[in-house]
């Protein structure tokens, strides 16, 4: 048995759009950042609309993807089996990458609590 493949119906839809949630909308950078958004925008609820537009439809790519490639290595299986496996390869790594930059950011971007 090839341990990469998921069991049909192993993942129910809103499994997978939580998932997919999760994995391409970090909740901490959105709650470091929403005093940002809201000091240097002039419509802070058209910018969180038009970035839950960009979410959702980032979220569905994922979840497309996962019913058409069902593969337990998530990112990786979908460019490997959709493009080439050294693809999927590289995207693993940029994927990586991307994780440490975001958390690096978010602790560098922390609030400092302002003296009195």
């Amino acid at each position: 048995m090839n341990e990469n493949k998921l069991a049909v119906g192993a993942i129910s839809p809103w499994l997978s759009l939580f998932q997919s949630l999760a994995q391409l909308a970090p909740l901490p950078t959105l709650i470091f950042t929403i005093q940002e958004i809201f000091g240097y925008s002039n419509a802070p609820a058209l910018s969180y609309l038009i970035a839950l537009v960009i979410v959702l439809f980032s979220a569905n790519t994922v979840i497309q993807m996962g019913s058409r490639f069902p593969h337990a290595g998530g990112y990786y299986g979908y460019v490997a089996n959709g493009i080439s496996r050294s693809t999927g390869v590289y995207t693993q790594f940029i994927y990586l990458f991307y994780q440490v930059l975001n958390t690096a950011a978010v602790v560098i971007n922390f609030p400092k609590p302002r003296p009195f």
